[in-house]
């Protein structure tokens, strides 16, 4: 448990950094220490302390107080976008596999705009589309989306669309929770979906053209 706020001390708070940084080998960033029990909230720094940069900025050997630029944020997106290339490329080989590669598009454009879907795939029964994001953590999921709701790029409102989080963490019952939770719901042809459960179970809801 948290100790109340009133008694978090800025030394003790950067103690704790400190302690955070030889068990991990990093810094935390703001969800991580909301997740730690003995830091308090990324909020309450924020209010008391005027910020996590400003508390980093007192510590010695930080060369970099901005977790969000330098080197470590570059590692840290490297390191997510190999794996998030490697599970699309999963999926792409799932989907060629089962349909046929004459119907399965990559990045086939959405009514004539710039954006794209990054899988259109024709079937027997209904044609459906793909879109994939991978999100470093379960609390950037909202925001991901709603961003790509943003501007109204989805008008084939019959075509079923799958939103697939290909990071393997979050399973299929809290992206459940995050769509249920949401205050403006997803549309009703729109659905988010884990990696996992749309190929151990979505995908074999569709029949497959055969080829002559």
């Amino acid at each position: 448990m948290r100790k109340r706020e009133s008694i978090w001390t800025e030394r003790e708070i950067l103690n704790n950094i400190k302690l955070f940084y030889e068990k991990n080998n990093h810094f935390p960033t703001a969800y991580e220490i909301d997740e730690c029990n003995y830091l308090p909230t990324s909020r309450q720094i924020q209010r008391k302390f005027k910020g996590l940069i400003n508390l980093r900025n007192k510590l010695k050997n930080i060369d970099n107080p901005d977790l969000r630029k330098g080197d470590q944020r570059s590692i840290q997106m490297q390191e997510i976008n190999k794996r998030s290339l490697e599970l699309e490329n999963k999926l792409s080989k799932e989907l060629v596999a089962r349909f046929g590669e004459p119907f399965v598009h990559f990045q086939k454009p959405i009514n004539r705009t710039k954006r794209r879907y990054d899988f259109y795939v024709y079937c027997k029964n209904t044609n459906f589309a793909i879109d994939v994001f991978f999100p470093a953590h379960i609390r950037s999921i909202n925001g991901i989306i709603n961003i790509k709701l943003r501007g109204g790029d989805y008008p084939e409102r019959e075509l079923k669309i799958y939103f697939i989080c290909m990071n393997s963490l979050f399973n299929q019952k809290s992206l459940n929770q995050i769509t249920a939770n949401k205050f403006t719901k997803l549309p009703r042809n729109i659905e988010l979906v884990s990696i996992d459960y749309f190929l151990n179970r979505i995908i074999n809801l569709y029949k497959p053209y055969q080829l002559v």
